[in-house]
């Protein structure tokens, strides 16, 4: 009876690992995908924008950097992204032209048919 009894526990013992780490693998595969889920190239983006289009506003956003600027001012630093948009951050984002990043626009504003952005970034 008490070797029946080790064998249970030790059967329930390793179903439960096994549980646990299906659990944990789920886990880092959602967090994964959602990095990259719902991500749109900046130039479609904008024309998002441009058509009116309110999905916009639950949309992230797949830049790559031409030109990056510390203003030196309130605005703080501007990346300025291949299909001309501008995206405002009062902290340095640590970034390098050429590098591909994942932000998530938290205002806009179109200034004479140029867009001006903040954000929040989601990956580097």
């Amino acid at each position: 009876m008490k070797q029946s009894q080790e064998s249970w526990n030790r059967a329930t013992k390793n179903l439960i690992e096994m549980v646990v780490v299906g659990l944990i693998a789920v886990v880092f595969i959602s967090v994964g995908l959602s990095s990259c889920q719902g991500s749109v190239p900046e130039d479609q983006y904008i024309d998002m924008l441009d058509d009116g289009d309110k999905t916009a506003d639950e949309t992230r956003v797949t830049i790559t950097v031409d030109h990056i600027v510390n203003t030196k001012t309130v605005l703080g630093w501007a990346i300025y992204g291949t299909h001309g948009g501008i995206w405002m951050s009062p902290k340095n984002p640590h970034v390098n032209v050429g590098d591909t990043i994942i932000v998530k626009p938290t205002s806009e504003d179109n200034s004479h048919g140029n867009w001006a952005f903040t954000y929040r970034m989601i990956q580097r």
